[in-house]
């Protein structure tokens, strides 16, 4: 309250200096309303962010927001994706992993436009139990066929390796008491002798190892039995083609006068039981082919690793590595200093869309590679230690499109130079195998050290005359392919 004083002066226009008083309820009430306020806001914007639950990207080229285009898409999904980041929230230096937190924001936006779609991430150094049980879900979800691989090699180690080692073991001991120690140091000694050696010991202990090899597999506690069987498989071919090989040479110095007669008569014996050892490992490598696709250890193998995005279908799955994710420009390649740090380019919206669009079609379109011999070009090959084919980079991104990656040398000449070199190729695809595949014919020159390779110029006719599709790739000083090329108006 204001003295009588206070009043006259304030209505002369005096000014009235204000009491503490006074200035505790004027300045108190604004800071008491100002707080009420600001908590309200607070309060309103919490509520807003569960409610809508929206993520601003502040970059200036929204890299972090999906395009127009994916939205669509995944708004449309008719099957649930789960994404995982593996990427490691430090490095190796123990300081903040600059790649993690950009994936991490780009999954989470994935999950927020989609209700199909799901994200997790998992740091696999420093969460080891959440990989592990990543692990175990992707084998109870995705190892159907484990099973019958699992199967076969109970049954293997049950009975036919029993069989193996004792046929194997029984012709060793048929070989015991052949004389070696005369054998000379010409060709012909040196042969027998080999032949001597490989039944004694080499295929015994050939047999030995490969238990030695799967029975430590099977103690990891994931065994990969894709890569058993396979390992398996590999052995047992060796050991066919060995068989194969000691019945041809068997059959060439049996009735050599220069043999001594101990040897020459066991070598007239022997191809027949060489042939019965050949068709156990035949028919069991038969066996393995039936099995299936097995591509669970694959997935369980990319688990372990880090600086990866899974994208786990219902059915299938995509591995995305750090290089699909994070790429280096070629123009900031070209134009590299000394000095200079490239930074790569964010493209985990490419890669991540790519892996969900593969998933989501039914339809897996085939593309076969067409080669006129040499070795294989769309090889993956295995990364430091070997190298790939020169378009290995273009198989692994047709195969990121969903597409199925076949190839196919259409002269048979690489598969017979191996076959003569001891280093057998793997297997290629049948012709049936390619028939309704697109075919992308590499017109190069061949190998011309054993003679002209064939002209690939008939097997493209048929192909074409049949209804199928091709593209062809042509470099200069090769086959015109006019007799596949003329009849549709091309020229060469």
């Amino acid at each position: 309250m204001m003295s009588n004083a206070e009043a006259q002066k304030q209505a002369s226009g005096q000014f009235v200096p204000e009491t503490q008083h006074q200035r505790w309820v004027k300045y108190g009430a604004n800071v008491t309303l100002t707080v009420i306020v600001v908590i309200v806001l607070a309060g309103l914007i919490v509520y807003l962010a569960e409610r809508f639950s929206r993520r601003v990207d502040t970059t200036a080229a929204g890299i972090y927001s999906l395009k127009p285009q994916t939205v669509n898409l995944i708004k449309d999904l008719k099957q649930k994706v789960k994404l995982v980041s593996l990427y490691a929230a430090k490095d190796a230096r123990q300081q903040d992993n600059p790649y993690a937190g950009p994936v991490r924001d780009l999954l989470e936006e994935y999950a927020r436009k989609s209700g199909n779609i799901e994200f997790d991430v998992i740091d696999p150094i420093t969460q080891p139990t959440k990989t592990d049980q990543l692990v175990s879900e992707a084998v109870q979800k995705y190892g159907g066929a484990v099973k019958a691989y699992r199967e076969f090699i109970d049954q293997f180690f049950k009975e036919t390796y029993g069989q193996l080692t004792e046929l194997t073991g029984n012709e060793a001991t048929a070989a015991a008491d052949l004389p070696t120690d005369t054998l000379g140091e010409d060709e012909r000694s040196q042969t027998i002798a080999a032949i001597v050696n490989t039944v004694r010991e080499v295929v015994p202990q050939s047999l030995t190892r490969l238990k030695e090899r799967v029975d430590r597999a099977l103690k990891h506690k994931y065994p990969d039995y894709k890569a058993i069987v396979d390992s398996m498989r590999d052995s047992l071919d060796s050991l066919s083609q060995r068989q194969a090989a000691l019945v041809r040479l068997a059959k060439t110095y049996q009735n050599d006068p220069q043999v001594s007669e101990q040897i020459r008569k066991y070598l007239s014996e022997s191809p027949p039981r060489h042939e019965a050892i050949q068709k156990l490992a035949d028919e069991t490598i038969k066996k393995i082919d039936g099995l299936g696709e097995l591509k669970v250890g694959q997935l369980q193998q990319a688990i372990k690793g880090q600086d990866l995005i899974l994208v786990l279908g219902e059915n299938d799955w995509r591995v995305i590595d750090f290089g699909q994710v994070w790429v280096n420009d070629a123009r900031d390649l070209r134009g590299f200093t000394e000095g200079r740090e490239i930074k790569p380019r964010f493209a985990g919206e490419q890669a991540v869309t790519t892996a969900i669009l593969s998933l989501a079609s039914n339809n897996k379109p085939k593309v076969a590679f067409i080669r006129p011999g040499g070795p294989p070009l769309t090889n993956p090959g295995f990364p430091p230690f070997q190298r790939g084919g020169p378009l290995s980079e273009l198989g692994e991104r047709l195969r990121g499109y969903n597409f199925e990656v076949l190839e196919k040398d259409i002269t048979g000449m690489w598969a017979m130079q191996s076959q003569m070199q001891g280093m057998p190729s793997p297997p290629e695809p049948t012709d049936e195998q390619i028939r309704d595949a697109v075919w992308i014919v590499i017109n190069a020159p061949g190998d011309t050290r054993m003679g002209p390779p064939p002209s690939i110029s008939p097997r493209l006719a048929d192909h074409l005359n049949a209804g199928g599709s091709a593209m062809v790739l042509t470099m200069p000083n090769t086959d015109n392919l006019s007799e596949a090329l003329k009849p549709f108006g091309l020229e060469m």
